[in-house]
Formats: C-alpha cells, structure tokens, sequence
C-alpha cells in the first residue's frame, strides 16, 4: 500500500509539480495519503529531483542539507 501510494504521488509530481506547497526555499511537500510520510523534491526546468521521503515528524535538517544551495533552482 504505501508503495502505490508514492507512486501516485510521484506520478502527480510528473504530471503537475506547481500543485504542491513549498516546504523551504525551493523545496516542494507533499504528505502520501493515509500515512505520516512527506516527499520533499525540486523542480528543475528538465526535471523533477526527490530529495527525501521521510516520516512527518523526522527533523527537518535531515532533508535540507540535500537541497540545492541556490534558491531558483527551478529556473
């Protein structure tokens, strides 16, 4: 179950990555369904990165140290 679930998110994220909420700086959030687990990624021009997909209440600099060190990396 919670395999599928990240897939369904996963495949969202491909298909419209402006639908979820910022998390920090240029990291998108998005909470899987019927779990406490978040998927954290950044949208590039060519591309979507998953930097973490970690229980909601992990620490979040255990995550952060993962993102890009310039804010627009979506540009």
């Amino acid at each position: 179950m919670f395999v599928a679930r990240l897939r369904d998110v996963l495949e969202r994220l491909e298909a419209i990555p402006e639908l979820h909420g910022f998390a920090w700086q240029d990291v998108l959030a998005v909470r899987l369904k019927q779990f406490q687990h978040v998927v954290y990624d950044v949208v590039f021009a060519d591309r979507i990165e998953v930097l973490a997909v970690l229980h909601g209440a992990r620490d979040a600099s255990s995550w952060q140290s993962r993102a890009p060190q310039t804010k627009k990396a979506r540009e």
